[in-house]
């Protein structure tokens, strides 16, 4: 699993959408969208989605680091 579907995994999963996490961590939409697409994203990035949404990002790295 790549970061990317990670963290749409819990987008979904906490019955949100993508504009509310771009809103919420003000991140342009349509750059949200391409850094999900690419699976690009920075530090600061992860630090705001994982913030909104409630993402341990140690508990990321391990889960995405047993593949």
């Amino acid at each position: 699993m790549k970061i990317s579907e990670y963290i749409e995994y819990h987008i979904k999963d906490q019955g949100r959408t993508k504009v509310w996490v771009a809103d919420r961590t003000k991140i342009n939409y349509k750059s949200l969208i391409t850094k999900l697409r690419t699976n690009c994203f920075t530090a600061e990035d992860l630090m705001k989605v994982s913030k909104v949404l409630h993402i341990d990002l140690n508990k990321m790295r391990e889960e995405l680091g047993e593949e």
